[in-house]
């Protein structure tokens, strides 16, 4: 048995590496992006697949704390 991430399991369920295949921009969101979110969080998931997809993603957050310009390796867009 190997063990996933919550955001990976869902990923996964919705079949998102599928959904994204002809989309031109991915949108998602969180509350607050810092650096803590670079860790298994839903912004994580999907900008790391859209990376690995070749997509290009955004994050619309609520707040931006410290360690937030982690993300831009995650292919997020600033």
């Amino acid at each position: 048995m190997s063990w996933k991430s919550g955001i990976e399991t869902v990923l996964d369920l919705i079949c998102f590496d599928d959904m994204i295949k002809d989309v031109d921009l991915v949108v998602t969101g969180e509350g607050r992006l810092d650096y803590q979110s670079c860790f298994g969080k839903v912004v994580h998931g999907i900008g790391t697949h859209c990376k690995m997809a070749g997509v290009p993603a955004i994050a619309l957050v609520g707040s931006v704390g410290e360690g937030a310009a982690e993300f831009c390796r995650y292919h997020l867009l600033k």
